[in-house]
């Protein structure tokens, strides 16, 4: 089971990205998207919640699922809309980025310091980085500050607290409530996103409205699988651990990236994948 799960959340997440990529590239909001996820994943933990063992959620429990609820909403917006402009193969392994999030935050907040292998791992995921911003063998500063990379970070650092509450949840209650829970206050909070892009001057798709009621399906599909198969891995498996298996999915986002959008550089971003996703593992473990 453990290793089911696992795999469905290596190649669900840079899935879910591809729909979530195709529907804002073609005039769909990316709030839009957001919600309409989160609607999806709704309705798919209600079957979960019912054939999973009956919890018990005290107030403290359910102040965690709002605070894990509002950074889910804000971080995945944020990642919609870097997919929007940028380069899903890019945007994928930049997730190796997390777990130098968790080195700023040992130290400012425990006064925790990072010990050699770590540092070493981050020295990889920066050399790896170079890989990803390589422009016909120099590296293009143009492709490193975007505004796509500034909200990819954006939802990076969301999603770095978001995971902590996340197994909080996890642990005094379920994986298939804390599924619930997410996708719950994930629609709630998503809204706000909704009608704040209700207000900016919207141009009519470029895709059919059968193609986007597929896309959408597919992208609630692929995020309730991924949203689910993690909270799995969390229940039965140690956090670092986990993250630093789930950076795998960068590698598929650059092959996924290459048959779905034709995107240049295929050899050098691979490369740089793998040694940023090595890097992430030498700093979690």
């Amino acid at each position: 089971m453990l290793y089911f799960a696992l795999l469905l959340r290596i190649l669900a997440n840079p899935l879910a990205n591809v729909f979530q990529k195709k529907l804002t590239s073609s005039g769909v909001q990316a709030s839009e998207v957001n919600m309409y996820a989160y609607v999806f994943a709704f309705f798919v933990s209600l079957v979960c919640l019912h054939f999973s063992p009956e919890v018990h959620a005290g107030p403290g429990v359910l102040l965690l699922c709002l605070f894990s609820g509002f950074l889910g909403a804000t971080g995945n917006f944020f990642l919609i809309k870097a997919l929007e402009s940028g380069e899903l193969s890019v945007l994928g392994p930049i997730n190796s980025y997390k777990p130098v999030y968790g080195i700023i935050f040992g130290i400012l907040l425990l006064g925790e310091y990072p010990d050699f292998y770590a540092l070493l791992g981050v020295a990889a995921i920066i050399f790896g980085s170079y890989f990803m911003f390589d422009s016909k063998g120099a590296f293009n500063a143009d492709k490193l500050f975007n505004r796509a990379i500034a909200y990819r970070i954006a939802a990076l650092a969301l999603a770095s607290l978001e995971a902590v509450f996340l197994k909080k949840i996890i642990i005094q209650t379920s994986a298939e409530f804390g599924f619930c829970a997410w996708a719950m206050t994930g629609v709630i909070f998503s809204l706000p996103f909704v009608a704040l892009g209700g207000r900016q001057k919207k141009c009519a798709p470029k895709i059919s409205k059968s193609k986007q009621f597929l896309f959408f399906g597919l992208t609630g599909a692929f995020v309730s699988a991924m949203q689910l198969s993690t909270n799995w891995v969390f229940a039965y498996m140690q956090v670092g651990l986990a993250l630093a298996l789930f950076q795998l999915s960068g590698v598929i986002s650059v092959i996924l990236g290459l048959l779905f959008f034709g995107e240049k550089n295929f050899w050098p971003k691979l490369a740089g994948s793998l040694i940023m996703c090595m890097g992430a593992a030498a700093v979690i473990l």
